[in-house]
């Protein structure tokens, strides 16, 4: 009997604090890009204007969310659709002024790597 009644408790112990474990998990691509852990367990991208609070998603690329990476001019992500870029507006504390159509992508890998050359776009170095 006393093994039974140890399951639930423990089950109902990790049941409660799996919300706070899950939205303590944020990496920050580069302010204001962040990669957000969300409830149903996939990472998505979002703007916000300071970590943790006031997020937004505004068309940006769809989760999940594989990888993504940032310099002063370009955010970068990918995702299972494939690669995407997107131009960071320097003026704007929200990074790129929350226009969809700005959005290059989804690419291909070869595509992606051919327009990393020429633009200089950062590598997809922050991963979930």
């Amino acid at each position: 009997m006393r093994i039974k009644m140890r399951k639930p408790f423990i089950s109902l112990i990790a049941m409660a604090i799996t919300p706070f474990i899950s939205a303590c998990q944020e990496r920050e691509v580069s302010h204001p890009f962040y990669l957000n852990y969300r409830e149903d367990g996939v990472w998505q991208l979002v703007t916000c204007l300071e970590k943790g609070t006031s997020c937004a998603v505004d068309g940006l690329p769809l989760p999940p969310i594989y990888a993504a990476g940032a310099n002063d001019t370009y955010v970068t992500v990918q995702n299972p659709e494939g690669y995407y870029y997107l131009p960071r507006v320097q003026h704007r504390v929200t990074g790129w002024d929350g226009k969809p159509e700005s959005i290059v992508g989804p690419i291909p890998k070869t595509d992606f790597e051919i327009a990393q050359r020429k633009l200089d776009l950062p590598d997809l170095s922050v991963r979930p």
